[in-house]
């Protein structure tokens, strides 16, 4: 082991011979090191501070020592286990855990069009408000006032029509419904994962009214309901004729192709018979639509 050589002029400062890294040939250099207590600890710390040829002296080490001592300064090691503590410390984002919960739970677990879903859910009215909120900070009241923001900004936002016209736009209440429960979903992984112990999330339709689909379906008038029923009597008279007369053609005229040509190539004939009704059925189409293509009706 190098031996240690204390300084005669400042107590506690030592030094270990060595050279210096990368020197060729080897130059001598030395190494300063200081002995000292800290404030309220009686424990002797060595501590290594740097080489001569860094521009080291018995001097800025007796300094540095003294300020150790007196509480003014700590060491580097110190600086960067306390900034490693304090990391380890930092209260987890909702923006950084709803991140892992979709690279984890969705992208995992659910469809590309779910993961899609929540994507624009989240970029689009959750995360600007909530993303450096820390997780276990994010109380009831500001989920509400997220909803009722979207909720408002959804009636007053002006979008764009297919006609170029522009016309307010309507969120309705049921997507601010889906993104609450964007954020109850991913505080219920959270829970699970033991980062937080409440859903504040929770049931948002206590404060989000919906209403029921039900209310929303408009049943038929009088007058609608029976132009349905005599259109419905006027079809299934025609599908039961249909029905019963579909492959009415077919035997006679397996028979009448016999009949004239005998029953050796009546499976040929009969299959001959058989494209050519279909050559014909894709004229009569094909011509059809030519026609209202060029003459717009079928008269």
């Amino acid at each position: 082991m190098p031996k240690r050589t204390w300084d005669k002029d400042y107590t506690g400062v030592w030094t270990i011979g060595s050279t210096v890294p990368g020197s060729n040939p080897p130059r001598k250099d030395l190494v300063f090191y200081i002995n000292y207590r800290r404030p309220g600890d009686r424990r002797k710390i060595d501590e290594k501070l740097g080489r001569k040829s860094e521009g080291w002296t018995s001097i800025k080490a007796n300094a540095t020592r003294s300020s150790r001592m007196t509480g003014q300064s700590i060491p580097k090691a110190e600086v960067r286990r306390q900034e490693a503590e304090e990391e380890k410390n930092k209260p987890i984002t909702f923006g950084e855990y709803a991140q892992d919960w979709m690279d984890g739970h969705v992208s995992t677990n659910l469809k590309p069009s779910a993961k899609r879903g929540y994507e624009s859910l989240l970029n689009n009215h959750i995360l600007p408000a909530l993303k450096d909120r820390p997780l276990a900070e994010v109380t009831r009241e500001e989920i509400k006032e997220l909803g009722f923001s979207i909720l408002q900004e959804g009636r007053i936002r002006p979008k764009a029509t297919e006609n170029k016209k522009v016309k307010d736009a309507t969120l309705s209440a049921r997507t601010v419904v889906y993104a609450i429960r964007t954020i109850s979903a991913i505080y219920n992984h959270a829970i699970e994962d033991g980062i937080v112990q409440v859903n504040p999330a929770l049931r948002p339709g206590r404060f989000i009214k919906i209403g029921s689909r039900r209310e929303k379906v408009d049943f038929l008038t009088m007058k609608e309901g029976d132009h349905l029923l005599k259109t419905a009597e006027t079809f299934y008279a025609f599908a039961a004729v249909l029905g019963l007369t579909w492959l009415a053609t077919v035997p006679p005229t397996a028979g009448l192709v016999g009949k004239l040509f005998g029953t050796r190539f009546l499976a040929t004939l009969f299959g001959l018979t058989l494209l050519s009704h279909q050559i014909g059925g894709f004229f009569g189409a094909w011509l059809g639509g030519l026609a209202i293509q060029h003459t717009g009706s079928y008269d």
